[in-house]
């Protein structure tokens, strides 16, 4: 912890900037991965699998609360359709009722008496109610399509909001079980320690066990070296070799083989 807060109060020191865009940053920022990377490592397996549990035992109030977020929004919907709904049958019953009295008045002349509605209209005002009609119908038609998209908004809405929550339910179940499952590792390992405890504690036959593979390795590697040596190091053996083939290796590979040629037209 402490060389966590020495980190991080050399980064306050340099400032940003520096951090951000110098070399002196980019080591202090190794460093402090480091620090983060030996404090995670010095954390006990069965506390940080506590810590994971807790984690998803949280999720339970996520969970709810998307619950409570799907069911607002299905109840809005409900009564949004409902809404709709009627407002369909106002805006069909208002727009038949335009449309009987469109028909009324051209089979009138524009000499005769309408009675709409307990009044009695002349042809002109009878004209003027139905323009009136028409205009309402048209302002509630505009409405019942706004009403409309408003539905299919909540719909989309309800729909994202049931995969999500389905998909958060079903993210709980495979935590769950990745922590059971990490669970039971923890308890394998444990049990493995206690059967080698014995073999790998520190004692006199885990010792000369370790000794005997450090040595093998040991002698593994300079038999490597020899072998590495041999197949990179040219071969200095004049045995066999007379004075002329030795100095033929002074010559070029080209001329070599020009020379092997005439020597060998066949």
């Amino acid at each position: 912890m402490c060389k966590k807060l020495a980190i991080i109060a050399v980064i306050g020191l340099i400032g940003a900037a520096v951090i951000n865009k110098t070399k002196a940053g980019s080591y202090v920022r190794t460093l402090f991965h480091k620090a983060e990377d030996s404090i995670s490592e010095a954390i006990p397996p069965e506390l940080e699998l506590d810590r994971i549990r807790h984690e998803v035992g949280r999720l339970d109030k996520d969970i709810d609360k998307a619950k409570g977020k799907l069911a607002k929004v299905t109840v809005d919907a409900k009564f949004q359709r409902e809404e709709v709904e009627k407002d369909r049958r106002d805006l069909e019953a208002i727009e038949k009722h335009a449309r009987d009295r469109g028909d009324e008045l051209k089979k009138g002349s524009q000499d005769a008496r309408f009675k709409w509605s307990g009044r009695v209209l002349s042809y002109d005002d009878a004209k003027q109610e139905l323009q009136t009609d028409v205009n309402r119908v048209k302002s509630l038609r505009e409405a019942v399509q706004a009403s409309e998209k408003t539905l299919e908004i909540l719909d989309r809405n309800r729909d994202l909001l049931d995969k999500q929550l389905q998909a958060l339910m079903q993210q709980k179940i495979e935590m769950v079980a990745a922590v059971k499952n990490l669970e039971a590792l923890i308890n394998l390992a444990k049990l493995e320690q206690i059967e080698s405890r014995n073999q790998n504690d520190g004692s006199r036959l885990a010792d000369i066990k370790e000794s005997l593979r450090d040595l093998r390795k040991r002698i593994e590697v300079q038999r490597e070296r020899l072998t590495v040596a041999k197949r990179y190091e040219p071969a200095n053996d004049a045995s066999g070799k007379s004075v002329d083939e030795i100095l033929g290796e002074l010559k070029p590979a080209s001329e070599t083989s020009a020379t092997a040629k005439v020597e060998n037209p066949h």
